[in-house]
């Protein structure tokens, strides 16, 4: 009698796996890192605008030559300057200038929340 055929071979059952989901590539540009946030004023209407300050001194009035120009305030009204590790309020409008609805005789230092006004503009100071 002839030998018996071998049984077939069966092969082992793998489980199936789902594909991986689809990863892009990378980006060949990434933007640099976000710089830190620094003191600005919120103004205009609802205190919606933002306007960020000069690291060493900022200048407001209704002179085209201020970092921020205002109308209805004088030429030259007010600088902000970064001394000493604080921020200052410089009148230079005789006595046009108020912080927190106090008159700024010369100079005023400014601390986060503070309400400015330098004739009828109205601003808030921010520290970062």
């Amino acid at each position: 009698a002839a030998p018996a055929a071998p049984a077939p071979a069966v092969a082992p059952q793998v489980p199936q796996q789902a594909a991986p989901a689809y990863q892009p590539p990378a980006p060949a540009y990434q933007p640099p890192p976000q710089a830190q946030p620094g003191p600005w004023l919120a103004m205009g209407p609802n205190l919606a605008q933002r306007w960020p300050l000069r690291p060493d001194r900022t200048r407001l009035g209704s002179g085209g030559d201020n970092d921020i120009v205002m109308p209805g305030t004088a030429p030259n009204h007010a600088e902000i300057r970064f001394e000493n590790g604080v921020y200052v309020l410089y009148d230079l409008a005789a006595g046009q200038t108020w912080v927190n609805n106090r008159a700024v005789a010369g100079r005023n230092m400014l601390k986060e929340g503070f309400v400015i006004r330098l004739g009828g503009q109205e601003m808030v100071f921010h520290a970062s």
